[in-house]
């Protein structure tokens, strides 16, 4: 496998691309493994659960401010750099900047107002101080994953993958640790803030620096277009960043205890161990499969995705099997509340597999120009998501919110991958054999 990938130009450049994201990722894993273990000793089960309710919330705001931007400026910069248009990327950049820095403000002034309703009135939850402080991250949090974002567009997979796989999980675990004798409670989410503030700069200036955009020249960029391309994506980001991996935290903070939203949440943080290889691999794939596709080189775009989806497979497979099997040795390490965590911990691994099987399915439809079916797939999926946690967690607590997860992923991978094989005539799936653009 590793002879076809040398010798084929676009595969060698997601193989080598790849290992650098990959190496960065696996550092970014350890460190996120680390935090989650720390946060586990010094507060409990309790006290974690605060910290994934509020986290929950930030990222949910984040997402909703960030207006579906980050994965069209992936795909409008592939796009834009491909053909060396500068003076577009720079007109791109410019863009979201600034939509950008207007909808985070709003978004975070107005969780920093709503932090004692959320706390109290809903969650009943001692967060609102802890929740006030990691709302003023916002706006660096957000503005981190858009610059990380257009230097993936940019093939800058170092530079992209560095972000949010090492200089801030490393920030954050060294706040952590830091903070925690002088402020308590406190100290993740002072830790969170100072840590998003840090890499939000560090990608400013990796941006500014490494890059020779021309800003005068002609501009093709219709901004309409753009919005509408975010407006698709932004509902499937509902569905993929808010919905699927947050709501369980939400609804088992309303139905059940804070404690178990902290078994919860190391179980998920556990699981989410296995999805770095898919991170990864989607980093170099989502602009090469816009590019190809651009080219109207559908037989090569076979080859790609379905070659990217059995190097996920077999890197994954090994990995996924041991945690599986050491479940129990794993979760012991963060103490004994927490060996409730082995049950959701394996419903979680056994989504995963299906997520790395599928490979890069979302991205296939979203660099391709077919935001409206990946729109409607996730839509459906939300549906999806609401019954069965309705159901589920009210009635098996935090087994039902991992049942809950699991059954979704595996919907909204199985749409994707059909979907994408209906309309565009390429399958990430690399056992299908059939050429549909021949």
């Amino acid at each position: 496998m590793i002879k076809g990938f040398l010798k084929d130009p676009d595969l060698r450049e997601v193989l080598s691309g790849t290992a650098v994201a990959l190496v960065l990722k696996v550092f970014g894993a350890c460190l996120s493994f680390g935090f989650t273990v720390l946060l586990a000793q010094y507060f409990g089960a309790e006290g974690s659960g605060v910290y994934f309710l509020a986290l929950s919330i930030i990222t949910i705001f984040t997402v909703v401010g960030m207006f579906g931007m980050g994965t069209s400026s992936v795909r409008y910069v592939a796009l834009f750099s491909q053909s060396e248009k500068w003076s577009d990327v720079h007109q791109v950049s410019k863009l979201v900047d600034r939509t950008a820095l207007i909808f985070l403000t709003v978004i975070s002034s107005v969780l920093f107002l709503s932090a004692d309703i959320l706390s109290d009135s809903i969650l009943k939850a001692e967060l609102s101080e802890p929740l006030r402080w990691m709302a003023l991250a916002i706006l660096p949090f957000g503005i981190l994953q858009l610059y990380a974002e257009k230097l993936r567009g940019l093939k800058q997979i170092g530079k992209s993958s560095s972000l949010q796989g090492l200089v801030f999980p490393a920030l954050n675990l060294l706040g952590l640790y830091l903070f925690f004798e002088y402020y308590g409670a406190l100290s993740p989410a002072f830790s969170f803030v100072i840590a998003s503030f840090i890499t939000m700069a560090v990608a400013i200036l990796y941006w500014r620096n490494g890059h020779f955009f021309t800003k005068n020249g002609n501009v093709t960029l219709n901004k309409n277009d753009f919005f509408v391309s975010c407006k698709s994506v932004f509902v499937g980001d509902i569905a993929t960043r808010i919905i699927i991996p947050w709501a369980p935290f939400i609804l088992l903070g309303v139905w059940v205890s804070t404690s178990e939203v902290g078994i919860y949440g190391v179980a998920n943080r556990v699981s989410m161990l296995t999805a770095f290889v898919l991170v990864a691999i989607n980093s170099i794939a989502a602009p090469k499969i816009s590019a190809l596709y651009h080219e109207k080189n559908m037989k090569q775009l076979d080859k790609v995705a379905k070659k990217s989806t059995l190097l996920m497979t077999v890197i994954v497979l090994p990995f996924l099997l041991s945690i599986m099997i050491f479940t129990e040795s794993i979760m012991s390490l963060f103490g004994d509340e927490f060996s409730y965590s082995v049950v959701p911990l394996q419903i979680l691994l056994a989504g995963q597999l299906v997520n790395v099987m599928c490979g890069p399915v979302g991205y296939m439809l979203m660099m391709t120009g077919n935001e409206s079916i990946y729109k409607k797939i996730t839509t459906f999926s939300i549906v999806i998501m609401l019954s069965t946690s309705l159901y589920m967690i009210p009635a098996f607590g935090v087994n039902g919110a991992a049942l809950a997860t699991a059954i979704t992923m595996v919907f909204q991978n199985f749409l994707f991958a059909y979907f994408g094989y209906k309309k565009i005539g390429v399958s990430t799936l690399w056992f299908l054999k059939r050429k549909i653009y021949e």
